[in-house]
């Protein structure tokens, strides 16, 4: 890494950290058996990508807030 990386960083904050981290894993999608087209960090049991990485290209990643009466934050 030099000056001008840039890291995109995600700490999927949920309220249950120590039951949610056996869930957490890596998806990797290839293309010819063997080509890592992109890495995506996924819950088990959760259908979709909300945080991504093509190696070398982009990341994204969806965040959702709540405030405390339980709606989505603006």
């Amino acid at each position: 890494m030099n000056d001008t990386d840039i890291v995109h960083v995600r700490n999927l904050d949920f309220d249950f950290p120590k039951d949610m981290q056996k869930l957490i894993y890596n998806q990797r999608f290839v293309r010819g058996g063997s080509d890592t087209i992109a890495i995506a960090p996924s819950i088990a049991g959760f259908y979709g990508v909300y945080t991504a990485m093509v190696p070398d290209v982009l990341s994204l990643s969806y965040n959702v807030r709540f405030n405390q009466d339980n709606q989505k934050s603006r």
